[in-house]
């Protein structure tokens, strides 16, 4: 999942039933009619991408394509950091627990109206290895970006299974490897120290943590080729600015520098070609951002 879902999720459902391309990143039709209006040129790229990756497909309800949320979920999000993810979810699930060990974050996002008015969303401060949670109480699992953090990625997963009903359905992303060895070339060195990113997952060995933990793989895709160069671009250019969080990006650098902007509109171009969706997927799958997974928790397969 691309970087600027993480900060600007608010929009996803307009773009997702839009239909619009941004052929010219700078006349995006009606911006106001579909309520993108606020969102910079970079951010209206990075949200095209990501719909076009599976994520927020708002006419059938999928937080991801093969995750599709109903108002008789109840869905459990194990991480849910700026709580970005949350406001496509609470629109289309029932019940939603959102729970992060970060209790500045919680606060925070607990605050949002957006929640307050869905009324549907209740937040908890705690680990993944430990949720203060009864056993089968989630039919949908939300796990994004999480397991590259912790200490013990088994005793995560094994709290994610004993959550979940039977066929309860989980979608679980970490980075991808290639992606994160760009990074580490780049980037401040604390992203590869606690409390940030403290392992690398190859494809093979996050495949095996999910199915080791007694889960089924229904599907598995990569995205995020736009956002691993322009995160790249982005520290090799700035570096950590004076009194910002190394691991956060300064938005107002990052979408109104010319690189990066000149970026987003090359990336755009290419979506626009008749066979920019392909040549996005060969390259999502060569050096993706993400590794995202389905993956369900069935009658027939034993718990850990």
């Amino acid at each position: 999942m691309g970087f600027l879902n993480k900060r600007d999720k608010s929009n996803q459902e307009a773009w997702s039933t839009s239909g619009s391309k941004l052929s010219d990143v700078d006349d995006l039709h009606d911006l106001a009619a579909l309520g993108l209006d606020h969102l910079s040129k970079v951010q209206r790229v990075g949200l095209r991408d990501d719909v076009l990756s599976g994520f927020y497909q708002n006419e059938t309800h999928e937080v991801f394509s093969g995750m599709k949320l109903s108002p008789e979920d109840v869905l459990v999000d194990v991480g849910c950091g700026s709580g970005g993810v949350l406001e496509f979810c609470s629109k289309h699930a029932g019940e939603i627990i959102a729970l992060d060990i970060d209790n500045e974050a919680i606060s925070r996002i607990g605050q949002k109206s957006i929640f307050a008015q869905a009324g549907n969303v209740s937040f908890l401060s705690a680990s993944g290895e430990d949720l203060p949670l009864a056993d089968a109480v989630a039919t949908k699992v939300l796990c994004i970006e999480v397991l590259e953090h912790v200490d013990d990625p088994r005793k995560v997963m094994d709290e994610l299974y004993r959550i979940g009903k039977p066929n309860c359905t989980y979608l679980i992303s970490v980075p991808g490897q290639f992606s994160e060895e760009i990074m580490s070339r780049v980037g401040p060195v604390e992203i590869f120290q606690k409390p940030h990113h403290i392992r690398v997952f190859s494809e093979i060995e996050i495949h095996k943590l999910i199915t080791d933990s007694g889960f089924l793989i229904v599907s598995k895709a990569s995205a995020g080729f736009f956002s691993t160069f322009f995160i790249a671009m982005y520290w090799m250019q700035f570096g950590t600015q004076p009194g910002q969080s190394f691991e956060a990006i300064n938005l107002e650098l990052s979408h109104n520098d010319p690189l990066l902007r000149d970026w987003a509109i090359a990336w755009n171009y290419l979506l626009d070609l008749p066979n920019g969706p392909q040549i996005k997927a060969f390259l999502d799958k060569l050096i993706p951002k993400s590794q995202v997974i389905i993956a369900q928790k069935s009658n027939e397969v034993e718990g850990p």
